[in-house]
């Protein structure tokens, strides 16, 4: 696929409340999923592009490159060109890192 010539922002997050809590999903800050307030583009392996409420990624913690690696390749396989952000100010806890 065409790489995109724009660069899109993305965090890579995880939520350790989520029953599987081991598998990050892309949360795209500039990216508007609806009218509603607070309402942004995700994506994640299953399911891929969907909502995701501010408040959802407010009780994220940041995943480390190592986990979102494969997420991060299937992305750009689909032609995106991402800014990966190592800070996001709605998430003020950082990942385990064992």
């Amino acid at each position: 696929m065409k790489k995109d010539t724009h660069k899109t922002k993305v965090v890579f997050l995880k939520n350790l409340k989520n029953e599987v809590y081991d598998w990050c999903y892309a949360y795209f800050p500039d990216e508007k999923y609806s009218q509603q307030i607070g309402v942004y583009n995700c994506y994640s392996h299953v399911g891929q592009h969907s909502a995701c409420h501010e408040d959802y990624a407010k009780d994220s913690v940041l995943c480390t490159k190592k986990e979102y690696k494969d997420l991060y390749a299937e992305l750009t396989g689909l032609g995106y060109n991402l800014a990966v952000l190592d800070t996001f100010p709605l998430v003020t806890k950082a990942a385990n890192v064992n």
